[in-house]
């Protein structure tokens, strides 16, 4: 996979985790400095933390480390929120303060995806990610294509590939409907993109390495990055090149990160509904990490 990074544009990755939830100030600066060297050649970079790990820490981790390290990259606070169906929906908000308000007003599981006009605002920006994903946070794989047409025209934006899929060999797998969803997360098919909807790329990265899928933008002089994506178009992608990366690699870390977020799920759903079990009840996700991870 080559490099396709036209001099007179921008470069924004429209899907970034930051994945500070729960970790020490040890592994933070960690990721910090990994993430600095990895995002300088990036203006922007749309932080998009799960609903259920604390979004706005998430983006004040980026935002600091965007000014600790001297970068020019513009951080817009954002969330990949998610539906008591198990969809994900990612909100980007011109300002932090606008982020806490949408956190309040719609939490994680709280609300449905065939009410997902309500997360409309004004001066918010909403994207469908990854529609075909093979897990329930994919729109068609969660509700079927039929209902998910009806909810296109809601967003300013669907992902158009995720750079989370682009390393799995596709080729190499069996012809199911898992494969033929895959091969649609990475390439959705623009036929069912709506008049008036906007197309996008993301990285959906979780570690500052899986950076390798961003979106072309061009704005005027005189406009922030938001002022420029609040007119949903269609923008190009901007593929990186990640030979160092083995594909096999790549699909177990997105097989453990799944699996760990999971339970964070599940972790995020027990605390939220009130429940305490006798006794100290250890996260499942903190359980998991300790196991594999750190």
């Amino acid at each position: 996979m080559g490099v396709i990074e036209p001099q007179d544009a921008f470069a924004i990755d429209m899907h970034f985790h930051a994945n500070v939830f729960r970790r020490s100030n040890a592994k933070r600066r960690r990721i910090s400095l990994a993430l600095s060297k990895t995002v300088m050649h990036l203006d922007g970079l749309c932080s998009t933390e799960h609903a259920y790990k604390d979004p706005i820490e998430a983006y004040d981790f980026l935002d600091a480390m965007v000014r600790h390290h001297g970068l020019k990259t513009w951080v817009i606070p954002g969330l990949e929120n998610i539906s008591k169906e198990g969809v994900e929906v990612i909100q980007l908000f011109p300002t932090r303060k606008a982020l806490v308000d949408a956190v309040e007003k719609a939490p994680a599981f709280s609300w449905s995806i065939h009410d997902v006009h309500a997360l409309r605002r004004n001066d918010g920006i909403l994207v469908l990610p990854h529609p075909f994903s093979p897990s329930n946070t994919g729109i068609v794989t969660g509700i079927g294509l039929e209902k998910t047409r009806s909810l296109l025209q809601h967003f300013d934006y669907i992902e158009m590939s995720n750079g989370s899929f682009l390393e799995v060999p596709i080729e190499m797998l069996p012809a199911t409907r898992f494969k033929e969803r895959i091969a649609k997360t990475t390439q959705f098919p623009s036929g069912l993109v709506p008049a008036g909807v906007g197309q996008c790329y993301g990285s959906d990265a979780h570690r500052p390495e899986d950076l390798n899928l961003f979106s072309l933008l061009k704005k005027g002089r005189n406009e922030s990055m938001f002022e420029t994506l609040s007119r949903p178009q269609k923008l190009k992608p901007i593929y990186r090149s990640m030979d160092d990366m083995q594909a096999g690699y790549k699909i177990t870390r997105s097989l453990l990160t799944s699996s760990i977020e999971y339970m964070q799920k599940q972790d995020y759903k027990l605390s939220s509904s009130g429940f305490k079990a006798s006794g100290e009840r250890r996260s499942l996700s903190k359980f998991a990490r300790d196991l594999f991870v750190d």
